[in-house]
């Protein structure tokens, strides 16, 4: 039988923590500033005209929840692989983005089911049932 020490997991469930803090920071959603910076950039990229104030609006509302990582991966996407005359829509971003996205989420389970084990097993410890 395994013996669990006390103190290891609680080391390890504070790592954890810190990982888990530091990985929401990165997994920040994307700032409006970069989303109009980015769509100027592509509009002159692409040599297209910026879309009217309200049509930034609609782009922005759409992206801003983007973490900003998966934006970043799309944009750079996008100016590799885009082969039409227009601006990207919102939709062109996020399926962009759609691996990017997907390993974020991968990350983000793995690290707050270790530690959910983790916790339990503490839990466990402390109740005398291991």
């Amino acid at each position: 039988m395994i013996r669990h020490n006390s103190a290891s997991l609680q080391a390890a469930r504070r790592s954890l923590e810190r990982t888990i803090n530091r990985f929401d920071e990165f997994i920040q959603p994307v700032t409006e500033v970069e989303i109009l910076e980015t769509l100027r950039a592509l509009a002159a990229t692409f040599q297209l005209t910026v879309p009217d104030a309200v049509g930034l609006e609609l782009y922005v509302a759409a992206l801003r929840t983007i973490p900003r990582p998966v934006f970043v991966e799309a944009r750079k996407q996008l100016v590799l692989h885009h082969k039409y005359a227009k601006l990207p829509y919102p939709a062109d971003f996020v399926i962009a983005g759609a691996f990017e996205a997907s390993c974020i989420s991968a990350v983000d389970t793995v690290l707050r089911t270790n530690l959910r084990r983790v916790e339990q097993t503490l839990y466990l410890l402390r109740e005398g049932m291991y």
